[in-house]
This record gives structure tokens, C-alpha cells and sequence, in this order.
């Protein structure tokens, strides 16, 4: 078998208007979702059916199988709606594909006689074209049929309403049919390639103008940052010979500090031993003191001891003397006291016995003023009277009281009568509102009987829940099943991420391989070759040493010239296994592959000078004889091999990312469909839950409502009791006003009653006024007895006043005498008053104590006071001791970190200049300046340095390269500007060409056009005009028709019939001059009567004969299905699945009546 290149070639060098179509197969393309096939033969071919059957679905396969690329010519949003979408009893397809069965009838090779050409779209993967089931281009299957005169937008493919678009068309957008015609379909694409190209070569050329613009200024900029670098070395080199010499400067520094910090150590060694031994001699002397302080101490306690013994009995003495003084003071005081109450007492003695002699007169005096009177006669009258009164009070009151009950009643009659009066008002009132109310009541009762609208708003609640709940049940079953699926969508992105883990092991691994076993040149040829595994060891074999040499002559080591002397390729010569760089092809074209040493040895004869056989295994038979068996370079052959592994690998790599994606799109899909799924059922719960509280809501609506009408049908019947019940009070209540009125006329008359109380009235108050001047009488002799009785008791209250007050008085003057014995008593034991001269000594002995206490105080006062002098002189020491002690560890610290500072100077001084400093100290010198002016001066240059800001120090080797660069792009750009000019010129002869060929075309399309005119009509004229735009090939067509019997008019003022034979006689003229293996006419004689089908029927017919044409023309018109070598019917038995049925119309021309209508075959 040929290769498909081979194969793709030889059909595009052959006479392809030979290409014979013969067979369309279909599967799950849009309604033909089992494997359908329609056979196309010689001749004419109906496709007929019922609208909606899908008869223009097998053009838009032959189209979309051709190569067509748009998705709304194939009456879909997406390139995937061709496939089956699946009805209500068949599930969808997840693939399309259609094939054409071509042959090509001039082929040399029974082998390559037919090609099966296929295209096969998957779900979310795209579309595959195959070549006799090779994978191929899309480009190379449109190129093929393009080629062939047809082709996926050829003028030979006239779909429904095409003929109305050329009707309406503009002459530029009808320069498709002329392009057609001239065949410059090629030219049109490959001009576009070389636009594409020059496009491409002037962006290119923009962009390496731009990048030469770039470098110019990048070069220019690093020759400012070259400058700047010498400066900055410049002051890197001053910088460091300031720092050298503050180096020497500080560290001899560090030298004469380390001397003077020895010298001020000893100094302090010194001065600290002096104070230790000063310190020893001041506790030697507090010591002493506090030898002597002890019995100073002793003398002081005793002086204190007796000194406050002598004070404490001169205070005893003291206060006896005291006491003395004050207890004669009190015996004197008491004894005026007392001579004074003595006084007191006779003037009191003198005064109660004169009052005592006066209260007797005063007695005898009231004794002899009493009077006897007889006062029983007063007394009796007064009560006789009394009598008479009470009698006649009596009586007036028992008739003032029955006037008064009378009045009363004749009072509670009227309050009686006004009560009764406003309780019928009252309960009036009331049964009027009782009436209002039960009107009321049976109002509401009418209306709550009215508006039960609950109970039917609960039955549509739970007819709803019914529906959720199935709802709910069916989105569960598909969470379920989707649940299913993400796990299993779960495992294969487990899969196939393990799988790319796997190769990307595998990848790391031969990268490991690669690296130990490169060339050690980046330039190798074995970098750049490709090779196939099983030719691996015959390559390295063949070239050797040459695999590791490059093509740069510069490097060192092996290279190869960039332009060896040619060889011709042989058909079994390495370089046709072989991906090489052009310099390899001479050295692989010398090598020859045979299968085994055996072979080679044999055709060992066949060798020209320079060439060599070499086996799969690494044998080599060269020209000369000479014979290398295998084994030789197996690292090569291993590197070669590991590098097509990592080639594969990582291709394969690209392929499971994709899948990976793949997966986890679909993973992401399923997912994202569940998770739709549960918000679903989140949704269906919300509402669910919104529809339980609604019927609760409406439940409790509906009690609230039987409640409200229990409510008021008992407020309906208590209204009617209280209505009856109000009706009867009122009646009792008018009964009662009428027995008042009756008693209330015989209390109306009181006059009698009246002068009989003004009698009695009288009579009482003579009665009162007899027995008042009676009671005055007696009143008054009663007052003098009663006045009488009270100074009788006065004076004999007072006589035993005055008897107390005597007998008082006598015991004051007993009490008197026990005080004044008891004075007597108290000054005899008071005595004689204490010596004086027991105070006198006492004084003297305390003075004499205090003396000799002060002495003791004043020595123990000195001792303390120098004992204290010694303990502030030993704390002076001690802190001198401190202070030196502290400086001692200071210098001591200092000599160390000086000591440590100079060996790092030390080894600074080996680490950056290479010598010991005393060698860097005898080169260079002590420094004259100091170290504040080297400081100075070197700050100075840092500062400049820093302020210069980021150096570019590469700058000079930056330049270089740039300038290589810019060479290397400045070559570029030379032959991207010779590329552009050969484009041009490409372009510029595209066009002659093309414009050749469409003028060639449009004269023979106009005569077609013409003659077809005239055979459609059976007369009139018809011409076609050309207008050329700015670009040759932008041509349009312009149509003129004139009728037989009309004067020419333009497309759109013709008839319906005569713009499609117009239209047709333009489509076939454009056919007849590039004729196409394949026309397939969708109802295109729908516009048409009987006589103009018989015509267009004539011309197909002798199209098809002249060409060799085969027509597939889908019609509903009886007279074309008539006129038809075999019918294909397109039927829909099943609703949304089409299926193809065949008959041959010569072999049934037998039972089929001319006379009758031909209607839809029967299949065969």
C-alpha cells in the first residue's frame, strides 16, 4: 500500500473531473440515526418525502462531509447539532459520521481506485477527517473535492432557497459563481496563503526593524553605562587604597591603645592594693571602738536606773503633799456648807409656822359661812314637769312621723314611677340595639357562609405537595444516578491524572538518561536529529563520531561543514528514517539500511565509493570490504533511543493533559449539573416548607373562621332569647307604672295632719318655759353649795401641806447634825501635813544622778562619733575599692577586645591583601593624614559612588554581544525584505493568472448562459456583464433576461418561474464549463409549472449525458419524480428518526399506470 501522502498526490495529479461518487453513508447524522447508505448511480436520482421527513439532511451530509465548516449552513448553533439529539424513545448519540465512496477511474493502481473519505464528530472532541481510515487534514479533504470541481460551497450544491439568493444578490456577491466557473479556487487560497505570508514577513520585517531600533538604543545606552562603569572602577580602586590606609592608620591605632591600656593597668593594680590595705586599718579602729562603747554602755544604764529611782519617789513625795492640800481644801469648803444650810433651815422652820396659824383662821371662817336649804320641793315640780314634756314630745313626734312616712312614700313613689320610667326607656333602648344586633348577626352569618374560600385553597396545597413530593422523589433518582456518575467521572480523572503522573515519571527519568549521556557540545548533531527507535543503532552506528560533532567551526573538536558536497538519496538510504539538519543529509545519504549482516554482505557488490551498509542492529559493510560488527557505540544508540522516548513521551504528555482536562471538565460538568440538582431540591424543600406553613396558616384561617361562625351563631340565638326576654320586662315594667299612678292619688292630701302637730307644738313650749324657771332655782343653790364645799377642801389641803413640810423639815435637821459629825470626824484623821526637807534631799540626789549621766552620755557620744568617722572612712574605701576593682575588669576587657581586634586586623590584613600586616606596614607606611580626614575623603568617594546609582560592569561584554546580535538581525531583516519581494511578485502573478482564467471563464459561461437561456424559454435573449473592482478577482456578474415577447428587465421585475429558469440556466452555464461529478438540486423546481418542469427535466437529462454527471434532485413535483432513473424516499415512521428507501423506476415502469398521479414508492 501507497502512503497517504502518496495517496492524496496521486488523486490531485490525475484528471479528477473523472471522480466518480458512489455512495453516501450516514450515521447519527441529524434524523438518520442508524447506518444508512444511498447509493449514487449513473443518471438521475429523486429523493422525495413528506415535508419535516428530512430529505435536505442527506445534502447537508454530502456537504458537511466535503468539509463545511459553518455551523449555521448546517441550520445550527453549534458544529455539534448534527448529531442525533436523541426523541422521546431513543436516547441521543454521542458521534456523528458520514462517508463518500469516491473512484477515480484513470488511476494506474487497482488499489488506489477508490477512497473512502470520512468525517466523524465527536461529542466535545471535535471533528476527524479520515482517508481510507487515516487520520488527514480537513484542508487536504477540502483541497481534494475543491479540486474535483466540487466542494462544500460549490455552485453545484444548490440548497433550498439558493436560487431566490441569486435572484436578490448584488453583482459582487454573485462573483462566487464565476470563480467557480474559471476554477481559481486554488489561486484564491493560495494568493491568501501568500497575503497571509507577506502579512506575516512585514510584521516580521516591522518587528526586527523595531528590535534593530531596540538594539541601536540599548548599545547606545550601555556605552553611557561603560563610562560609567571606568568611573566606578576608578573609584572602587581610590576606595580601596583609602580603606588600606585607614586599615594601617587604625590598627596602628589599635597598637598604641593596646600599650597605654597595659600602662593605666598597672597604674590600677597599684592604687587597688594601697586601698585594701587603708580598709584593713579602718576595721581595726571600729573594732576598737566598739571595745570601749561596751562599758560606757554599762555606766549609762546604771546613771539612767538611779536617776529615775530618785524621781520617781521625789513625784511620790510631791503627790502626797498634793493630796494633803486638796482633802483640807474640801474639809473647809464643806464646813462653810454646811453653817450655811444651818441658816437656811431656821428662817424655813420660822416661815411654816406662821402659815400654819394662818390656814386655821381661814378654816374657821368657810365653817362659819355654810348654809342649810330645803331644795326636795324644787326638785319634785321639776320633775313633774318633765313628765308632762316627755308626754307631749311623744306625741308630736309620733306625728311628725307619720307625716314624714307619708311624705316618704309619696317620695318613692315618685323616684318609684321615675325609676319604672327610665328602666322602660332603658330596656326600650336595649331591645332596639338586641334587634339591630341579631340583624347584624344574621348579616354576618350570611357573609361567613359566603366566604369559605379555606377549605379549597387547602385542597390546592396539598394537591401541590402531591406534585413536589413526585418532584423531589425524581430529582433524588437523578441526584442518585448523577452521584453515580461523578464517582465514576472521579475514578477517570483518578485515572488519568495517574497516567500522567506515570509519563511525567517516565519523562524525568529519560530526561536523567539524556542528561548523563549528551554530547558534551550544545551544538551536537544529535541534539537536532530525530530518529526512530528501531533505526537507532544503525544511526549511530553510521555516522559514529559525527552524531557529537556541531556546526559551529569555532568550538573545538570535530564540526561539519555547513555545505558538503550532494549525493543522491536512495530509497533505502538512512536519511529517508532520518530527520537531520540539511549539512547531515550528504553523510546520511551515503548510509543504507539493510535487515540484517547476512544482507548486507550479500549486496555488499551494489556499493559505490563512500557508501556503506548498516543493519537495524549497528553492522556496517562499507564499499572498501571491510566489515564492523555491532556493539561499538551503544552509548550513542542509547541516547538517540532515550531521545525519541522523551519525544513520545512528552507527545504523549500533551495528550494525557489534554485528557486530564478532559476529565476534569466532564468531572466539573457532572458536578456542576449535581449541584444545580441539589439547589433544586433545596428550592423544592424551601417551597415545600413554605407551602406546610401556608396550609398551617390556612388550617388555622379555617378553625378561625368555624369559630367566627359558631361565635356568631350564638351570638344569633342569644340575641333572639335577649329580644324575647327585653319584650316581657318592657310589658312587666309599663303593668308596674300603672298600679304607682293609682297609689300615688291618695297620699295627695295631708292638711289635718299639719294643725294638730301646730297644737301640740304650743302646749310643749309652755310646759318648757314653767319647768325652766324652776330648773333656774335650783341651779343656783346648787353653785353657792358646790362653792362652799371647794374652799372647805382647799384649806384642808393646804393644813396638810404645811404638816409636811414641818414634818420634812425635821429630818433636814437631822440630816444636818450626822454631817456635821462626820466633818468633826474626817478633819481628826486628816493629821499634821507632810516634812519639807524629805522633798529637799530628794531634788538634790536627782540633780546629782543627772550629772553623772550626762557624763556618761557626753564620753559614749565621742565614742560613737569616732567609731562612725571610721565606718564612713571604710565605706569611702570600699567604694575606691570598687571603683578600681570595676576599672581593673575594664582595662582588662579593653586589653582582650584589643587584643581580639588586632589578630581579625591580623587576619584581615592576610585575608585581603595577602600579607602580614607588619609586611603591609613596611610597604606602604604609616599614613600622614589622620584618620578623620582619610574618613573624610574616603566618605566622600562612597557618597559619589552610591550616587551613581545601579553600574551595568558587563556593559563592555553586553555591547559585544549586542552588536553580534544586531548583526544576526540585520541579516535577517535582508532576507525577510528578498521574501517580501518574492511575495509581491507571487501575488502579482496569482493575479494575471487569475485574471486570465476569469475572463476565459466568463465568455465561456456567458455563450452557456446564453444557450441555456434560449432552451428554457424556447426563445429571448439573455447576456451576463462583468464588473471588475480594484483587485482583479473581485468580480461580480450582472444579469440581463429578456423573454420571448418582453423587453429585458431586470432579475427582480421578472416572474416567479422566469427568475428560476433564469437562475438555473446561470447555474448550469457555470456548471457546463466546470463540470462537477456530483449536482444535487433541493427543490428547485418548486417555483415551476408543468411545462417549465418538462423543459428543466430535458436539460438535466442531457447535462447528465454530456458530462457524465450524476444528478440527486429532491423534489415533491410528480412530473420530475417521473422523469427520474430511481427514487430514494426519505420516510419518518418513527417521530424524529428518517430512513431511506429505494426503488429503480426502469424496473418498475411495469406497474405504475401513466395515467394515474405517481405518488411514493413502496421499498423494494
Amino acid at each position: 500500500m501507497t502512503s497517504l501522502k502518496s495517496l492524496i498526490a496521486l488523486w490531485l495529479n490525475n484528471d479528477l473531473t473523472m471522480m466518480d461518487i458512489r455512495k453516501l453513508r450516514l450515521t447519527g447524522f441529524k434524523s438518520f440515526v442508524d447506518p444508512t447508505e444511498l447509493v449514487v448511480d449513473a443518471g438521475l436520482t429523486g429523493v422525495v418525502g413528506p415535508n419535516g421527513c428530512g430529505k435536505s439532511n442527506l445534502l447537508e451530509a454530502l456537504r458537511w462531509a466535503m468539509g463545511e465548516n459553518r455551523a449555521k449552513t448546517m441550520r445550527g448553533e453549534g458544529m455539534e447539532d448534527v448529531i442525533f439529539a436523541g426523541t422521546d424513545k431513543r436516547a441521543a448519540k454521542s458521534y456523528a459520521e458520514v462517508s463518500v465512496i469516491l473512484r477515480n477511474t484513470t488511476s494506474l493502481h487497482d488499489e488506489d481506485t477508490e477512497l473512502q473519505v470520512s468525517r466523524r464528530i465527536q461529542r466535545g472532541a471535535g471533528s476527524v477527517y479520515r482517508l481510507n481510515g487515516r487520520e488527514t487534514r480537513a484542508r487536504d479533504v477540502q483541497h481534494l473535492f475543491v479540486q474535483s470541481g466540487s466542494g462544500a460551497h460549490s455552485s453545484s450544491l444548490v440548497r433550498q432557497g439558493q436560487i431566490a439568493q441569486i435572484i436578490q444578490a448584488k453583482p459582487m456577491d454573485r462573483r462566487i459563481i464565476i470563480e467557480e466557473a474559471a476554477g481559481i479556487g486554488g489561486l484564491q487560497s493560495r494568493r491568501r496563503e501568500a497575503e497571509l505570508k507577506l502579512k506575516q514577513s512585514q510584521d516580521n520585517l516591522s518587528e526586527i526593524q523595531d528590535l534593530e531600533d531596540n538594539l541601536t538604543k540599548q548599545i547606545q545606552s550601555l556605552q553611557r553605562q561603560a563610562k560609567q562603569a571606568l568611573r566606578y572602577r576608578e573609584l572602587s580602586d581610590d576606595i580601596r587604597v583609602l580603606e588600606r590606609s585607614l586599615f594601617i592608620l587604625r590598627l596602628v591605632e589599635q597598637r598604641n591603645q593596646q600599650l597605654q591600656t597595659d600602662h593605666a593597668l598597672r597604674t590600677t593594680l597599684q592604687e587597688l592594693s594601697q586601698a585594701r590595705a587603708d580598709h584593713n586599718k579602718q576595721k581595726e579602729a571600729v573594732l576598737a571602738c566598739d571595745e570601749a562603747l561596751e562599758p560606757m554602755q554599762k555606766e549609762q544604764q546604771i546613771a539612767t536606773t538611779l536617776l529615775a529611782t530618785a524621781q520617781f519617789q521625789s513625784q511620790q513625795c510631791q503627790e502626797q503633799i498634793r493630796t494633803y492640800q486638796a482633802r483640807l481644801q474640801q474639809l473647809q469648803t464643806e464646813a462653810a456648807r454646811l453653817q450655811a444650810d444651818q441658816e437656811a433651815w431656821e428662817q424655813d422652820h420660822h416661815a411654816i409656822e406662821e402659815e400654819r396659824e394662818h390656814i386655821e383662821a381661814r378654816l374657821q371662817h368657810v365653817q362659819l359661812q355654810q348654809q342649810h336649804g330645803n331644795d326636795e320641793a324644787l326638785v319634785a315640780e321639776i320633775t313633774k314637769l318633765t313628765e308632762q314634756l316627755a308626754e307631749v314630745e311623744n306625741r308630736l313626734s309620733q306625728m311628725r312621723e307619720n307625716r314624714a312616712i307619708r311624705r316618704h312614700q309619696s317620695t318613692q313613689h315618685k323616684a318609684t314611677q321615675d325609676k319604672l320610667h327610665s328602666e322602660l326607656r332603658r330596656l326600650s333602648k336595649q331591645l332596639e340595639q338586641a334587634q339591630m344586633s341579631l340583624k347584624q348577626a344574621q348579616h354576618r352569618l350570611q357573609e361567613l357562609e359566603q366566604k369559605n374560600i379555606w377549605a379549597e385553597r387547602l385542597t390546592e396545597i396539598d394537591q401541590s405537595l402531591q406534585n413536589l413530593n413526585k418532584e423531589k422523589v425524581e430529582f433524588q433518582s437523578q441526584q442518585v444516578t448523577h452521584q453515580e456518575e461523578l464517582t465514576q467521572k472521579d475514578n477517570a480523572l483518578s485515572e488519568a491524572r495517574k497516567q500522567h503522573e506515570s509519563l511525567q515519571a517516565q519523562r524525568i527519568g529519560l530526561e536523567k538518561l539524556i542528561t548523563a549521556a549528551q554530547p558534551e557540545r550544545e551544538d551536537a548533531l544529535a541534539h537536532l536529529i530525530h530518529v526512530d527507535e528501531v533505526y537507532a543503532e544503525a544511526l549511530a552506528a553510521g555516522l559514529g563520531q559525527g552524531l557529537e560533532a556541531g556546526a559551529d567551526d569555532v568550538k573545538p573538536g570535530a564540526f561539519w561543514l555547513p555545505s558538503p558536497p550532494k549525493t543522491p538519496a536512495m530509497v533505502d538510504s538512512l536519511s529517508a528514517f532520518v530527520q537531520a539538519p540539511e549539512y547531515a543529509q550528504t553523510a546520511l545519504n551515503l548510509g543504507r539500511v539493510r535487515e540484517c549482516l547476512a544482507d548486507a554482505v550479500r549486496d555488499a557488490s551494489q556499493l559505490k565509493p563512500g557508501e556503506y551498509f548498516v543493519t537495524r542492529k549497528g553492522d556496517i559493510v562499507r564499499f572498501d570490504g571491510l566489515v564492523i560488527p555491532a556493539g561499538g557505540n551503544t552509548a550513542q544508540a542509547a541516547f538517540l533511543k532515550h531521545s525519541e522516548q522523551l519525544r513520545q513521551v512528552k507527545k504523549q504528555l500533551k495528550e494525557a493533559v489534554l485528557v486530564v482536562q478532559n476529565a476534569q471538565k466532564e468531572r466539573d460538568d457532572v458536578h456542576k449539573y449535581l449541584q444545580q440538582l441539589r439547589d433544586q431540591l433545596h428550592h423544592i424543600d424551601r417551597i415545600h416548607e413554605a407551602l406546610i406553613r401556608e396550609q398551617h396558616q390556612q388550617h388555622e384561617a379555617l378553625l378561625h373562621h368555624e369559630r367566627q361562625l359558631s361565635t356568631v351563631m350564638l351570638e344569633l340565638k342569644n340575641g333572639e332569647q335577649e329580644c324575647i326576654r327585653l319584650e316581657k320586662a318592657v310589658d312587666g315594667t309599663k303593668q308596674q307604672l300603672i298600679e304607682l299612678e293609682k297609689t300615688s292619688l291618695e297620699l295627695e292630701n295631708p292638711e289635718h295632719e299639719d294643725a294638730a302637730i301646730s297644737d301640740a307644738q304650743c302646749n310643749r313650749e309652755a310646759i318648757q318655759a314653767r319647768r325652766l324657771k324652776f330648773q333656774e332655782t335650783l341651779t343656783q343653790r346648787q353653785g353657792e353649795r358646790r362653792a362652799y364645799e371647794q374652799n372647805l377642801s382647799e384649806c384642808m389641803r393646804q393644813k396638810e401641806l404645811v404638816e409636811k413640810r414641818a414634818q420634812q423639815h425635821e429630818v433636814r435637821q437631822e440630816s444636818l447634825k450626822a454631817a456635821y459629825r462626820s466633818y468633826q470626824s474626817r478633819k481628826q484623821e486628816l493629821g499634821k501635813a507632810p516634812p519639807e526637807h524629805e522633798r529637799i534631799r530628794l531634788e538634790k540626789e536627782i540633780g546629782l544622778h543627772k550629772q553623772r549621766l550626762d557624763q556618761a552620755e557626753k564620753k559614749l557620744a565621742d565614742i560613737y562619733e569616732e567609731r562612725q568617722q571610721w565606718l564612713e572612712t571604710g565605706q569611702q574605701l570600699a567604694t575606691n575599692i570598687g571603683r578600681l576593682t570595676e576599672k581593673k575588669n575594664q582595662l582588662i576587657h579593653q586589653k582582650e577586645e584589643i587584643a581580639a581586634s588586632l589578630a581579625k586586623a591580623y587576619d584581615e590584613s592576610l585575608e585581603l591583601y595577602r600579607t602580614s600586616f607588619d609586611d603591609l606596614l613596611h610597604t606602604y607606611g604609616v599614613p600622614e593624614e589622620d584618620v578623620e580626614t582619610l574618613e573624610i575623603l574616603c566618605s566622600r568617594k562612597q557618597r559619589e559612588r552610591e550616587a551613581m546609582g545601579p553600574v551595568n560592569l558587563r556593559a563592555d561584554l553586553e555591547i559585544e554581544e549586542l552588536s553580534e546580535h544586531k548583526q544576526t538581525m540585520t541579516g535577517q531583516r535582508e532576507e525577510l525584505e528578498t521574501v517580501i519581494a518574492q511575495l509581491h511578485s507571487a501575488i502579482q502573478k496569482l493575479n494575471r493568472e487569475g485574471d486570465k482564467r476569469l475572463q476565459a471563464a466568463f465568455d465561456r459561461v456567458n455563450n452557456h448562459f446564453q444557450s441555456l437561456f434560449q432552451l428554457l424559454f424556447e426563445g429571448g435573449e439573455a447576456s451576463l456583464t462583468l464588473i471588475r473592482g480594484d483587485d482583479p478577482l473581485d468580480v461580480g456578474i450582472d444579469i440581463h433576461a429578456q423573454p420571448p415577447g418582453k423587453k429585458t428587465k431586470a432579475m427582480t421585475l421578472l416572474s416567479g418561474g422566469e427568475q428560476t429558469l433564469t437562475a438555473l440556466a446561470l447555474i448550469f452555464a457555470v456548471f457546463l464549463t466546470n463540470p462537477s461529478p456530483i449536482c444535487v438540486l433541493d427543490e428547485v423546481d418548486a417555483p415551476l409549472d408543468d411545462a417549465n418542469v418538462d423543459r428543466f427535466c430535458r436539460m438535466v437529462r442531457n447535462i447528465s449525458r454530456q458530462t457524465g454527471t450524476k444528478f440527486l434532485i429532491i423534489t415533491h413535483h410528480p412530473l420530475t419524480m417521473a422523469r427520474m432513473d430511481r427514487l430514494y424516499g426519505v420516510t419518518m415512521a418513527e417521530r424524529g428518526v428518517s430512513q431511506l428507501v429505494t426503488v429503480d423506476l426502469h424496473a418498475a415502469t411495469a406497474i405504475i399506470k401513466p395515467t394515474k398521479e405517481t405518488e411514493l414508492p413502496q421499498s423494494a
